[in-house]
């Protein structure tokens, strides 16, 4: 009767750890496993995992590494989920060194291979932390692992690569993502196009747009547009810089503010007063204001 009874409040406490992980409320989880230890009852795996999950989403990295050790102190076997929630939490807020730190510890334990969530999870750590080339080796440890990339990895480590000014890498992980057939989406053009505009490349970002409008069912986006027009303006180049605003224009790609007074100096500089104006009338009234501020 006992034992029943310590599953029946440990279940029903997963639920309510459940709902405050949904709801972001990372400190009344904590309190419920509190709460949990004090009515004697024994919390499993799956319990820490949901407290674990809040936090993450919290971005409470100190709470986190918290949990694990509490984990680890009740001989409670972790998984991929708990340690994916432990590097994520430290990456969150910039303790890149303390998510590898977690990484290497589960890999050496057996936890991390073979998981392509937790391998995200560290390279997303990396972005952050401007480490490129441990983002660039996450991805050859996966092969080496038999773990296949994706998107949303690929994407990370050239965003890696982009933020360090490593724009040739971004190009090499750009034409990989090709290679093996892995999708690109404008998130990842975004990325490379940006690396592009870094190392001030101005004709390898305008021939990525390019290519973008090409891919079949790939959908530019303003991201893309800006980042390719903001290199061809530092480097001065107006008829590009024109020419993808026009294509701005005829794909109905709609610009910010920023975008849109990239494209106005360009247009004063190309003498192409009538598109500026096509392509101002896209913005809002109230974007419109702002960069009749900014022409001034």
């Amino acid at each position: 009767m006992v034992e029943l009874q310590v599953s029946q409040d440990t279940i029903s406490f997963n639920s309510a750890a459940s709902a405050c992980e949904k709801c972001g409320r990372w400190a009344q989880a904590v309190e419920l496993l509190r709460g949990l230890a004090a009515a004697g009852c024994r919390a499993s795996a799956m319990t820490y995992n949901a407290v674990l999950s809040a936090c993450e989403k919290g971005s409470r990295w100190r709470q986190s590494l918290g949990l694990l050790s509490q984990m680890s102190k009740l001989s409670l076997q972790s998984d991929h989920f708990t340690s994916s929630a432990a590097v994520s939490a430290c990456g969150k807020v910039g303790h890149w060194e303390m998510a590898l730190l977690l990484f290497g510890r589960n890999a050496q334990d057996g936890k991390s291979h073979g998981n392509v969530v937790t391998f995200g999870t560290a390279i997303s750590a990396c972005e952050k932390g401007g480490q490129w080339q441990s983002a660039v080796q996450f991805l050859v440890d996966m092969a080496v692992c038999d773990v296949d990339s994706n998107t949303v990895t690929h994407s990370a480590a050239i965003s890696a690569c982009e933020k360090s000014a490593q724009w040739t890498w971004a190009l090499r992980l750009f034409a990989e993502m090709a290679r093996n057939r892995i999708e690109r989406n404008a998130v990842t053009f975004g990325g490379v196009v940006s690396a592009c505009t870094t190392g001030r490349v101005w004709e390898l970002a305008s021939t990525l747009v390019k290519e973008l409008l090409l891919e079949g069912g790939l959908e530019s986006n303003t991201i893309v547009f800006s980042a390719a027009l903001t290199s061809c303006l530092q480097a001065r180049k107006w008829a590009v810089a024109l020419s993808l605003a026009g294509e701005m224009t005829a794909r109905r790609v709609r610009p910010d503010p920023e975008t849109s007074s990239t494209v106005a100096c360009a247009c004063r500089h190309g003498d192409q007063g009538s598109l500026a104006a096509t392509l101002l009338d896209t913005v809002s009234r109230d974007s419109l204001l702002w960069l009749q501020t900014v022409a001034s």
